[in-house]
């Protein structure tokens, strides 16, 4: 008998190589053999066809499909396409810094935790459309690392700031 873990792995292998599916926003969970699916789809046909998926993977005892369906409007973004521009902005950005900043984002609001060093004396913004269809602004909470040694200010930076922006493209 195959293990929880085992059932996981192979559900979330199944819903990946599934070419009628998109699975980006699907998560899975298994305990005693019975599949959990949650996160978001663009449609039915999808929650449908990761329950079928989900079944015909060895070893699934019973599947709760709790995946909700979120159909796109003209002007909104789905949270977790924000979090992946996001966290792509951030990568760009602050290559360095990136692996210490968390991106939460919450009906299109976008929350930054972490410690940095330094910050880009400006990041880019997102234009009022881009802003409009991301349905986002940001706030940050950012400290500057205690035990950190200062190091001299590089031309073009300033210390970390309560408050950061990030343009999504």
């Amino acid at each position: 008998m195959k293990s929880d873990h085992e059932i996981e792995l192979d559900v979330k292998d199944e819903l990946q190589w599934d070419p009628n599916l998109d699975a980006t926003d699907i998560a899975v969970s298994v305990k005693k053999g019975v599949v959990t699916l949650a996160g978001f789809v663009k449609n039915y046909a999808d929650k449908y066809e990761a329950e079928s998926a989900a079944k015909r993977v060895a070893g699934v005892l019973g599947v709760a499909n709790d995946i909700e369906v979120r159909m796109p409007s003209v002007d909104e973004r789905p949270d977790p396409e924000i979090a992946r521009d996001a966290v792509a902005a951030i990568k760009s950005q602050l290559p360095i810094s990136s692996e210490n900043i968390k991106v939460i984002v919450k009906d299109g609001w976008v929350t930054l935790e972490g410690q940095v060093e330094w910050l880009p004396r400006s990041m880019p913004t997102a234009s009022p459309s881009k802003r409009a269809a991301a349905r986002s602004s940001s706030r940050g909470r950012f400290g500057r690392g205690s035990n950190a040694k200062r190091p001299s200010e590089p031309p073009g930076l300033r210390r970390a700031s309560l408050k950061w922006r990030i343009g999504l493209s």
